[in-house]
């Protein structure tokens, strides 16, 4: 009997160790459950800012890049403002040039003429015995400048024309 009471006992006993639930405080639970939420959303938030973060880096080094490259197209449309005022520059001077060598042109072929003229009257006022001696010497004398002067106007043509052949 005594075997009997045992086994009773023992079967007793061992419905209420395995009946019985463990015993759980629902207020440790509840905090736990409430930590580890808090962490899983500190976590998010960090994530959230480490790639915010990125984010931001990216952003900034993008905006240097752009600025970078604003300086590098001013820079290159100051150069080419600079290399057009240049090739303008070159423009008016041979412009200036050509003009110079137009005018001495017409200058001269002007000087010739008052030349041919000159020398015409001369010839007339000798044919006709009205140049005394003193006339004649003033007549040649004024010739005598006119025919100076063309070749100055002449030398002037050649150095225009040799300015105008560096400009070309």
């Amino acid at each position: 009997m005594k075997t009997k009471y045992f086994f009773i006992v023992l079967f007793i006993g061992f419905q209420f160790c395995f009946a019985q639930e463990p015993v759980s405080d629902s207020i440790a639970i509840n905090t736990a459950n409430a930590k580890i939420e808090k962490a899983e959303k500190e976590r998010a938030n960090l994530e959230k800012e480490k790639a915010a973060k990125k984010a931001e880096q990216e952003r900034e080094k993008e905006l240097a890049k752009a600025e970078k490259a604003a300086k590098k197209a001013e820079k290159e449309q100051k150069k080419a403002e600079k290399e057009l005022k240049k090739l303008e520059k070159e423009r008016k001077r041979l412009d200036k040039a050509r003009a110079n060598v137009a005018k001495d042109k017409k200058k001269i072929s002007k000087q010739s003429k008052d030349i041919v003229k000159s020398t015409e009257k001369y010839e007339k006022l000798k044919k006709k015995g009205k140049l005394s001696p003193e006339d004649e010497i003033k007549w040649l004398d004024k010739l005598k400048k006119k025919q100076e002067k063309l070749k100055d106007l002449e030398e002037d043509l050649k150095k225009s024309e040799k300015k105008l052949d560096k400009l070309d």
